[in-house]
């Protein structure tokens, strides 16, 4: 079947995946399962702080939905992530949010509340992740 001149293809599985936030949920989910199986199976708390590292990625992952979406070379050549934030323009405000396009309204979800709650859970797990486990008996 031929592509019309102006239809942009399709993206690829890997693209459409990383664009959705679900797909680094479920990544963070898997995460701290597949852990929490190593700390039970080696009797080691430290394989769940192990695994906030991971979680951390999931989130920068995240953050990074915009340039996955339009690409570096584009967000630079609009010279965007020079003016502080590459999703909010000068004069934007949370009152004209909804002018936004469902995209751009994702990307934001992604930035600003997907990706630094991802973050903030890594780093809790990195730092905090073997206390409950050592205060039941896991080394």
């Amino acid at each position: 079947m031929a592509m019309d001149e102006g239809a942009t293809p399709a993206p690829s599985l890997f693209k459409r995946l990383a664009l959705n936030a679900s797909t680094w949920w479920l990544m963070t989910a898997i995460i701290i399962v597949i852990h929490g199986l190593l700390l039970v199976r080696y009797h080691d708390a430290q394989w769940m702080q192990r695994g906030g590292g991971l979680v951390i990625l999931c989130g920068v992952m995240a953050i990074a939905r915009p340039v996955i979406r339009v690409g570096l070379a584009a967000l630079v050549e609009k010279g965007l992530p020079l003016r502080g934030s590459y999703l909010m323009p000068a004069g934007f405000d949370s009152s004209n949010r909804d002018r936004l396009r469902p995209e751009d309204r994702r990307d934001l979800r992604a930035v600003q509340c997907h990706g630094p709650v991802l973050v903030a859970l890594g780093t809790l797990i990195s730092a905090y992740g073997d206390l409950p486990f050592k205060a039941l008996g896991y080394g």
